[in-house]
């Protein structure tokens, strides 16, 4: 049986997080609220990494200020590390926004799989 040193730094090794950086838009560091008028899409960029060659997932969260429940929307790569979605403005008011992004396992592993299938390993 490995000891719990051997078993932490296995986990701590194969721990990859995904990278959000130059998310915009933003002013100000999020100091600033950016404006908008009802009917207006938000378009939400940001730049999404991880180590290694691992496939990535990002969703957009946002929600009107006074709303508790966060509404999704999948972010698409646009090239690169870049990525982006859009939401609409419904109504007048403050609305938060973040992204979560995420090393996508299954897409990996699948894309290791389609790989191997070509190269008739």
């Amino acid at each position: 049986m490995d000891s719990p040193v051997t078993l932490l730094r296995q986990s701590v090794s194969t721990l990859r997080r995904a990278v959000i950086a130059r998310v915009e838009p933003e002013i100000d560091g999020g100091r600033f609220p950016i404006k908008r008028t009802i009917g207006e899409r938000v378009q939400v960029r940001a730049d999404i990494f991880a180590d290694g060659h691992d496939k990535l997932g990002a969703v957009l969260l946002y929600r009107a200020a006074e709303e508790s429940a966060w509404r999704e929307e999948e972010m698409r790569l646009v090239e690169n590390d870049s990525w982006e979605a859009q939401f609409r403005v419904e109504s007048l008011g403050r609305y938060q926004y973040t992204i979560v992004g995420s090393v996508n396992d299954f897409a990996t592993w699948g894309g290791g799989l389609e790989k191997r299938f070509a190269a008739e390993v």
